[in-house]
């Protein structure tokens, strides 16, 4: 499938928030797709394996690489996932 965006996570918790703010930030005209990794190690392993696979198949995707290095920025995220959920 083609998509519009493609993020790229470091972890599966990250998946779950975004899947819940994106929708409703993004507009419905854009697809996009979250792919979560286990841990930085595999988001490195992984991004120019994913840019490579997905630029043949769709090479107008951009990539959006989450790598949480700010806990702060985390919890900020988890609490906006939190009041967005209530909405």
């Amino acid at each position: 499938m083609n998509y519009d965006l493609i993020f790229l996570l470091e972890e599966p918790s990250m998946k779950n928030v975004l899947e819940e703010i994106l929708p409703k930030i993004i507009p419905e005209q854009i697809s996009f797709n979250c792919i979560a990794h286990q841990g930085k190690q595999d988001l490195a392993k992984s991004i120019p394996i994913k840019i490579r696979a997905f630029n043949n198949i769709s090479p107008h995707t951009q990539f959006i690489i989450v790598h949480v290095i700010n806990l702060k920025v985390l919890k900020f995220l988890f609490k906006a996932y939190k009041m967005l959920s209530k909405t």
